[in-house]
């Protein structure tokens, strides 16, 4: 009968817990053999058999079965394994194996395509934030799932392209949105005009901004904010002007001035 001190002692690495008689689980990448140890509900599916066109296309799928990516995730092609990281429905308990192993290995690409998926852990994330490759801190920047300290820090550093994804983040702080809305570049102007977490009051600031498209997003921005607050409908252009004009920022939908406008220009 097979023995293994692993019970005791532990494999010195994940490629031998993987390869191991007792352990092992067959063909498999490092870290998937950890998630077939740690998390026994998430069940080795066997897709060995199956050609690499079809276990891609299975990984890339939206509705796509959390055991099976588990599984996926075993798979020694990372052409495979890439849409597992990606793929949102991937368990996150996995993600975060494959981003230890990833960065056990200083597997740029997995890691890269790890740092797009908003199941990633949040811990990954953040020291990712601070990562020397500006395209693997672009897309933490532009992850929701990155901690809002992480996105503090990226939206004062590194490229133009990464504080543009900050400045479209649903994550980022507001004291961070309101600094980016008088940044330089205009594309990260333009691009935070159009976060709904950037303040009322700033938003309708960036109206006079010198830039033209700026103005634009900035006044897209408050048009939707304005009917989806106070329940104007979009064709009703002269209620949105009135309440454009107006502090409406400070308003609800019970204020004076809203009642108001909605008496004077009903929907029809």
């Amino acid at each position: 009968m097979s023995r293994c001190s692993a019970p005791v002692a532990g494999h010195k690495t994940l490629a031998a817990t993987a390869n191991c008689p007792v352990h092992g689980l067959g063909p498999m990448s490092p870290a998937a053999a950890r998630v077939a140890m740690r998390r026994p509900t998430l069940e080795w599916t066997d897709h060995r058999n199956e050609s690499d066109e079809t276990k891609i296309f299975t990984a890339s799928k939206e509705d796509a079965d959390p055991r099976v990516l588990a599984a996926l995730a075993c798979d020694p092609s990372f052409a495979v394994r890439r849409p597992v990281a990606e793929n949102p429905r991937t368990p996150p308990e996995v993600l975060g194996l494959m981003a230890d192993e990833a960065e056990r290995l200083d597997d740029e690409n997995m890691s890269l395509s790890l740092a797009k998926n908003p199941s990633t852990p949040a811990d990954h994330l953040g020291e990712w934030a601070d990562s020397e490759w500006y395209m693997l801190r672009r897309n933490v920047a532009g992850n929701p799932n990155t901690p809002p300290d992480a996105l503090q820090r990226l939206s004062v550093g590194g490229d133009t392209g990464g504080r543009q994804r900050v400045a479209g983040n649903p994550s980022t702080p507001a004291e961070a949105l309101s600094a980016l809305a008088t940044a330089d570049d205009f594309n990260v102007r333009r691009t935070v005009a159009g976060n709904p977490n950037l303040a009322g009051e700033v938003l309708a600031g960036m109206m006079d901004d010198e830039d033209p498209g700026v103005r634009v997003c900035a006044g897209v921005e408050i048009t939707k904010r304005v009917v989806q607050t106070f329940g104007v409908d979009e064709s009703n252009v002269e209620a949105i002007a009135a309440l454009r004009e107006q502090a409406w920022w400070t308003f609800t939908p019970e204020s004076p001035e809203v009642i108001l406008t909605r008496t004077l220009y009903p929907n029809t």
